[in-house]
């Protein structure tokens, strides 16, 4: 086998960096947010694993590599970790061992007897040393049945290696005996297949060790279970089946905690003095770094990257450590050997088989960044001095000189930094939302804009109309009156008279309406002229005051400055607003109050003028119509439907704005607004229109 042992499937990587935080040793590079397996730096523990949620970390399959050599004509030996008790739960163990022999495998035969060969191998070199020997390895003695504990330190404490006992795992040494067996026998070399919990054993595999005997390929319990499945056999419904010789005794126990010590039977001096068991991936790190430091007074270190290898990153069992353990004692207890705990029975190890084996450095070295980069580093996610190093772990890595580092290395990225995405998103969020409110008012002032323009296109086409139809009428209207006046002058009948009178008055009326056509297509010639605010406001309201029945009220609200002048149009100013006072004397029935105010917008340099009352006001169905020329709600006869027409082009061409606010039942106000001085009217421009050029002339 060859190639990365663990690897990510990017379609379920979800930047949690659980997988960075776990790693024991940062083999994470996160490329594009996606959290990569490095290789080199790898020691195929298992941990990203076990802490991945998504499901985004997964192991190399390598079932269809053992299904070409199970259909190869080579016999094919399987092994079973003696962990295999307490993976399977619904399965009683002689029903596991059978179902491997229906997968077609030549024999099944159990890790635990190269566990008996190990443990032997290691009370046989401590004996050794307590002899006083020299066994060609420092104290504190490292042991080495654990693959991940050995990958980790060849790749990442190679000072530690000439520390650690050459003996080989319980899978190895069980390959080894089985191939010099058939040797021996002269029988074909088996391929043999270990089935475990774990997945440094693919790397065990792929070590290439240059030396006989070792295992071809190691797959795990789940894949035993697929395979099954996979075949459709139960292991329920087949008959109990024991493993092929050799049989193991005691070092069934070596999956539990502290397997190895209880296996080899050290003494008990030994293991009351010098003998420290470590087991989990945080205690094993621990215990590495204080050894390569040197404080570690021990003579002998047995590590296990699991809590026993019953929890293996693989074990797919819903039982808990305590119950496994118990399990796998229990199938100890009831398989001893009757002739005591070691078993006299068991079959003694072929002459010439070694258990030897060599250690070498596989690390990969890493570049590692001067203070200078560090801090530039920093300073690239917003951490400009210590206080700004939160340290949260966020990003997966302890600290933030250590995640800095991993920038610089590249296997880390600026945007891992979760509290510095946070600000960043809040800076863009708040950008956002800036851009968003000058987008809306540069909405609704182009909507605005565009309203106006329509009305005034609206406007104009109608004053062309107007200007024309008005002057047609108004030569036959003025013959009817002038013929009129002269019979009624002339003695003629009562009733005649009567029939004269009429016909004055409609066509006085009719004169009325021509003459507001005309006014309205003459009501862009203005003729501005610099007037105090309040003084000209206070002459219109005394204009009109004269005629104001005693039941009605006008009051004054001048909160300009009298020394407030603005640059308008006098007359045309004039009929704004007395026609504005007159549509609220109408609103009010002749009872109630009509107020007039002005005011100064200092920071915009702008005039309002607000004429208001208490009257019916207009109702929400015509509040959009009030523009619209001839529209009208007065009784026939007693408004043409151009006032407000007239009064919003005047205020156009003043540069003004128009603004009517009524609720029905609750009054009207009209809030007029003028800048104080004159400036060319872009509305006017864009319709290709000089300021103060009537619409439409006679």
């Amino acid at each position: 086998m060859s190639g990365g042992v663990i690897f990510t499937s990017p379609d379920k990587c979800r930047r949690c960096y659980y997988c960075v935080r776990e790693c024991p040793v940062k083999a994470i590079r996160v490329i594009g947010g996606q959290a990569e397996v490095v290789d080199d730096l790898c020691i195929a523990c298992g941990t990203c694993l076990r802490v991945c949620h998504q499901e985004a970390k997964a192991y190399r399959d390598d079932v269809p590599s053992l299904e070409e050599m199970l259909a190869g004509d080579r016999p094919v030996i399987a092994v079973l970790a003696p962990s295999f008790v307490a993976a399977f739960d619904d399965y009683r163990p002689a029903q596991v061992i059978a179902g491997l022999a229906e997968l077609g495998f030549d024999a099944v035969v159990e890790v635990a007897y190269g566990a008996e060969l190990v443990a032997d191998a290691y009370a046989e070199f401590m004996q050794r040393f307590e002899r006083g020997e020299d066994v060609g390895v420092e104290a504190p003695f490292i042991s080495t049945p654990c693959p991940a504990v050995v990958n980790f330190v060849e790749k990442h404490h190679p000072e530690l290696m000439s520390h650690m006992i050459p003996i080989v795992s319980p899978m190895v040494a069980l390959s080894r005996y089985l191939k010099k067996r058939a040797e021996e026998q002269g029988e074909p070399e088996p391929y043999i297949a270990f089935f475990g919990p774990c997945t440094a054993k693919k790397a065990e595999v792929d070590w290439g060790l240059s030396m006989d005997g070792d295992p071809e390929i190691a797959v795990t319990f789940r894949d035993l279970a697929q395979m099954l499945a996979d075949a459709g056999l139960d292991p329920t419904s087949l008959d109990d089946r024991e493993f092929d010789p050799p049989r193991a005794s005691l070092a069934r126990l070596f999956p539990v905690s502290g397997g190895l010590v209880k296996s080899a039977a050290l003494s008990a001096d030994l293991l009351d003095d010098s003998i420290l068991v470590a087991e989990g991936k945080e205690d094993v790190e621990d215990v590495v770094h204080s050894l390569s430091k040197g404080n570690v007074d021990y003579s002998f270190v047995d590590l296990l990257f699991c809590e026993g290898c019953i929890n293996g990153p693989v074990m797919d069992s819903d039982l808990s450590l305590m119950e496994r353990m118990e399990k796998v004692v229990k199938y100890t207890r009831e398989n001893l050997a009757s002739a005591g705990s070691r078993g006299e029975d068991l079959e003694k190890a072929p002459e010439g088989l070694t258990l030897a084996r060599r250690f070498r450095p596989r690390g990969t070295t890493m570049p590692l960044p001067d203070e200078m980069e560090i801090t530039r580093i920093l300073k690239r996610v917003g951490k400009h001095e210590p206080a700004d190093e939160l340290n949260c772990g966020a990003c997966g890595y302890p600290t933030c000189r250590e995640k800095a580092i991993a920038v610089y290395q590249g296997l880390a990225e600026p945007e891992m930094c979760l509290p510095y995405m946070v600000e960043q998103l809040e800076e863009a969020l708040g950008e956002l939302e800036y851009s968003y409110r000058e987008l809306h008012t540069t909405y609704d002032k182009l909507q605005e804009t565009q309203e106006e323009l329509v009305q005034a296109e609206k406007l104009s086409s109608l004053g062309q109309l107007s200007a024309g139809v008005a002057h047609e009428l108004n030569n036959p209207l003025g013959g009817i009156l002038l013929y009129a006046d002269l019979i009624r002058e002339e003695e003629v009948p009562g009733e005649v008279q009567d029939y004269v009178v009429t016909i004055r008055r409609e066509a006085a009326r009719c004169r009325d309406i021509v003459t507001g056509l005309l006014n309205f297509a003459r009501q862009s010639r203005v003729q501005k002229e610099h007037v105090p605010l309040n003084a000209y406001v206070k002459n219109v309201a005394r204009d009109f005051s004269r005629g104001l029945p005693e039941t009605a009220t006008l009051d004054m609200d001048l909160d300009a400055d009298d020394e407030v002048e603005v640059e308008l149009d006098p007359g045309q100013m004039r009929r704004v607003l007395i026609n504005l006072l007159n549509n609220g004397l109408d609103a009010i029935e002749g009872r109630g109050r009509v107020q007039l105010s002005t005011r100064y917008l200092e920071s915009s340099d702008e005039v309002v003028i607000t004429i208001e009352d208490d009257g019916v006001g207009i109702s929400e169905s015509n509040m959009s119509r009030v523009f619209t020329p001839f529209f009208t709600t007065k009784e026939p006869g007693k408004g043409t439907g151009l006032g407000m027409p007239i009064a919003y082009g005047i205020v156009k061409m003043h540069r003004g704005s128009i603004q009517v606010q009524s609720e029905e039942g609750a009054g009207t106000k009209v809030v007029i607004t003028i800048p104080r001085r004159s400036a060319p009217d872009p509305t006017l421009e864009l319709l290709g229109e000089d300021r103060g050029q009537p619409l439409q002339s006679g």
